[in-house]
């Protein structure tokens, strides 16, 4: 029923996650796979009940932990565009706010 009902802390600890800044910028906190575990855990009734978003969240869970062997997400040149749109843009506003700090420092 549940897919990490069996899993280890050491496991979910081993466990790398990439883009945690971006993750942090967006949820406004970091993301933590042993608090995931553990709130399916305390959904689920110690795993006892089938609760649709629990195993939902369990499913993804497994998914993060054991990925499938083969699984590689190509990206389209449409998406790449876009990234590459979003990282100019970043630039952009990283340089507006510079500049603004800049001129309130010029005008004290």
């Amino acid at each position: 029923m549940y897919k990490t009902k069996n899993i280890t802390l050491d496991e979910l600890k081993a466990v790398k996650i990439k883009n945690q800044r971006e993750i942090l910028r967006l949820l406004g906190s970091k993301l933590s796979l042993i608090t995931a575990w553990e709130e399916v855990k305390r959904l689920s009734n110690n795993f006892k009940n089938k609760v649709a978003e629990a195993l939902k969240a369990d499913a993804l869970l497994y998914e993060l932990i054991k990925p499938k062997k083969g699984t590689k997400v190509k990206e389209t040149k449409a998406q790449a565009r876009i990234r590459i749109r979003e990282r100019e843009r970043m630039r952009k506003i990283k340089i507006l706010a510079l500049e603004l700090e800049m001129a309130k420092i010029n005008q004290k």
